[in-house]
């Protein structure tokens, strides 16, 4: 049968609803290790620090900074792995695949957002547009500008995730983790903004690792249910094939 033909057939076929698919009790547990992690790394940064050196694990390329990093770096994984699931699979059903220019878009974003947080590049990015190209005098809250280009990634992920919307809501466990994922970093945005204190380095850097974690297992939420459906495609399959040997044998 040829693909045009297939994908004819597939999409004849009933679409899987939410609710028919993915594992809400792994999902659960999937969430509750990598946030129960993710605490306990913030806490580990706050307890263990130097003496006198209480945000030495929160500085950059420091431990809760490699972390965050490589939250990230697992993001730009299962989006790679959902591009190809929506690309190539006939599940998840045709009526995802547009979700693929979707997740292109978010394995190359969260590279991105990876060698910014790796490499610090939102500092130096947002010191020379204040001091070189707007000119700003040298000030507390113009020394934080940097924060203006997290806040402008954030509005480039709100227009793709508008624009694809009505496919993404489908997926069961996406848009909870999504929410707190925004929640988490409009608070790490904010506390960027702030003058700088100890624990407002806590709190900016620890809800930063949150919304990683979250955006993450929003991720992830899609990735189980592509998973599931290509597990219930192939059971179906393997069911067809047993009932068309079967057949052969009896009209043999």
């Amino acid at each position: 049968m040829s693909r045009r033909k297939l994908e004819l057939v597939t999409a004849a076929l009933p679409v899987t609803r939410p609710a028919e698919t993915g594992s809400p009790r792994g999902l659960f547990w999937l969430g509750a290790g990598v946030y129960v992690f993710s605490l306990l790394m913030i806490g580990g940064g706050i307890l263990f620090a130097p003496p006198g050196q209480p945000t030495r694990w929160f500085d950059e390329k420091q431990t809760e900074t490699s972390y965050s990093a490589a939250l990230l770096y697992t993001c730009v994984l299962v989006s790679a792995l959902n591009f190809l699931a929506a690309r190539n699979f006939f599940y998840p059903r045709l009526t995802f695949r547009p979700l693929k220019t979707f997740w292109a878009l978010g394995a190359v974003g969260f590279f991105v957002l990876m060698a910014d947080e790796f490499f610090a590049m939102h500092e130096g990015i947002g010191g020379r547009i204040a001091y070189r190209i707007l000119n700003l005098a040298h000030t507390s809250f113009h020394d934080r500008f940097d924060g203006f280009i997290i806040l402008f990634y954030g509005v480039c992920g709100l227009v793709i995730l508008a624009t694809y919307w009505r496919w993404l809501k489908l997926i069961p466990g996406f848009r909870p983790f999504l929410i707190a994922g925004g929640v988490f970093g409009a608070l790490s945005v904010f506390m960027d903004l702030q003058p700088e204190t100890i624990w407002g380095i806590y709190m900016e850097e620890g809800a930063k690792i949150m919304a990683n974690a979250s955006f993450l297992l929003a991720c992830s939420a899609a990735a189980l249910k592509n998973y599931q459906e290509l597990l219930a495609d192939m059971r179906a399959s393997s069911a067809r094939e047993r009932d068309a040997l079967a057949h052969r044998r009896r009209t043999s």
